[in-house]
């Protein structure tokens, strides 16, 4: 098994046993970083859900027990212990924290429950700074970029090393993973269908670029961190387990980025309907003629033509 092979890798530790599913069962931590961010995100969206009118179960669910629960999960659990002594868990914790715990938290909604209890919050939300930083354009290039500075320069050694290093760490990647889910969780609802194509034309190309650090770290033949993840075996496991998340979780963001963007392609056909049936009735109260659209003079000429044949 992968834990198996991995675990022997370990740096021996007197104080630590060998992973192992009845020692990931028993180990535990305590993060101060982690568990302040989630005490605070979690008083902020329930003060929040109790001043907002009928606030959907699903999205407080989504929030406080997959975003939040994930979070203490990845840094509390086994998963935060073993980080600093095996490269593939280290892994773990870096790919889930900057991909899926920012997600579930983004599909909660938080800044639409904002925008209705805090109408001030609008202001910093519609700034061009914010849109640009949570565009879908800028946040998929967040992550191979993110993955990149983490896995090849001195982040992955000094964190490795230091508990204090690695919590800042673990907290800039839920913020880095949360601009980049924006857009895909819905919360940009400024975004129309050219946007959103051009989205999904970036997140296919991100699709392809997320795979090069793990099969980087996977191929790659001298360690990465030497002194701190010293089995060339665990770093290979740790650049397979890279590569294999950074492909399969693209797949489903992909997946709801196509839906918001058939969605407001079918918005913006019902509005653009309206426009003209709005022109239509308008003309008609004024007894003034009213031009068709080009698509059915084309359509009339067409008809002209096959009657005249």
């Amino acid at each position: 098994m992968l834990v198996a092979g991995a675990a022997e890798a370990y740096v021996e530790s007197p104080a630590m046993a060998p992973l192992s599913v009845a020692s990931a069962a028993a180990t535990w931590t305590f993060n101060p970083t982690a568990t302040l961010i989630a005490a605070g995100v979690t008083i902020a969206y329930l003060a929040g859900v109790c001043r907002a009118p009928a606030w959907p179960w699903s999205r407080t669910l989504c929030f406080l027990v997959g975003g939040v629960g994930s979070l203490l999960l990845l840094t509390t659990s086994w998963v935060g212990v073993y980080a600093h002594r095996l490269f593939w868990v280290y892994t773990l914790q870096v790919t889930m924290l900057l991909v899926v715990t920012p997600m579930l938290l983004a599909l909660g909604r938080p800044l639409t429950l904002a925008r209705q209890v805090l109408p001030a919050s609008s202001r910093f939300l519609d700034s061009s700074g914010f849109r640009l930083l949570s565009s879908p354009v800028i946040g998929p290039l967040l992550v191979p970029v993110t993955l990149g500075l983490v896995f090849f320069t001195a982040v992955l050694p000094v964190t490795a090393r230091s508990s204090g290093a690695l919590q800042i760490l673990q907290a800039a990647l839920v913020f880095l993973g949360f601009l980049f889910a924006l857009p895909l969780a819905g919360e940009n609802e400024h975004l129309g269908s050219f946007s959103l194509a051009v989205a999904m034309f970036i997140g296919s190309i991100e699709l392809l670029a997320d795979a090069v650090p793990g099969i980087v770290v996977r191929l790659r033949t001298h360690l990465l961190a030497p002194g701190v993840f010293n089995s060339l075996g665990d770093q290979q496991h740790g650049g397979a387990i890279l590569w294999f998340l950074a492909e399969v979780i693209d797949l489903p963001f992909l997946g709801f980025l196509f839906v918001r963007w058939i969605r407001a392609d079918r918005a913006e056909g019902a509005r653009i309907d309206e426009e003209l049936d709005a022109q239509a009735a308008l003309a008609s109260v004024d007894d003034e003629p009213w031009e068709k659209p080009w698509w059915e003079k084309e359509g009339d000429s067409a008809s002209g033509r096959r009657l005249s044949r």
